[in-house]
This record gives structure tokens, sequence and C-alpha cells, in this order.
């Protein structure tokens, strides 16, 4: 599989201009939010959202119990019954 182009954490800055959809398994909203925020002609589309848990003892065992052992989704939350 050819690599359409690399992108390393130093050459990430606000003078990068990125645009196109990226399309993510799952990832957290806020992250979703802050990257469009500083790259509004980029768009990014998740098939699921984790949940945010203030308490990480909670979400640590969410995650391992409900969830996909990474997070848990709006989806699987839903899902569970607790």
């Amino acid at each position: 599989m050819t690599k359409l182009y690399e992108l390393s954490k130093t050459n990430l800055d606000s003078t990068s201009n990125f645009r196109g959809i990226i399309r993510v398994t799952a990832t957290y909203q806020e992250y979703i939010d802050t990257i469009v925020a500083k790259y509004p002609d980029l768009t990014i589309i998740s098939d699921n959202i984790y949940i945010k848990f203030a308490d990480p003892e909670v979400e640590r065992l969410l995650k391992n119990s409900v969830g996909d052992g990474t997070g848990v989704t709006l989806a699987q939350a839903a899902a569970a019954t607790l």
C-alpha cells in the first residue's frame, strides 16, 4: 500500500493548510473539535465517538466491561445495561 503523504509532529503548525475528509473508526469529540478548529478546511468523520469520564477508575472499568478496551462509544453505552 502506498502512502499518500507522511506527516510528523514537527511539521504540523498553524500555517499548514489541510483540506479534505478523514474517516476514523473511533475518537473523542474534543479531539475532532480541536483539530477542525485549527484546520477548518479539514473534515473528520468518526464512526463512533468515545465518551469521556471524570473518574479515571470508572472509565477504566467501563472500557474493559462494555467498551472495546480503548474507550466506550455512545453506541456501546446505549446498548449496555448496568
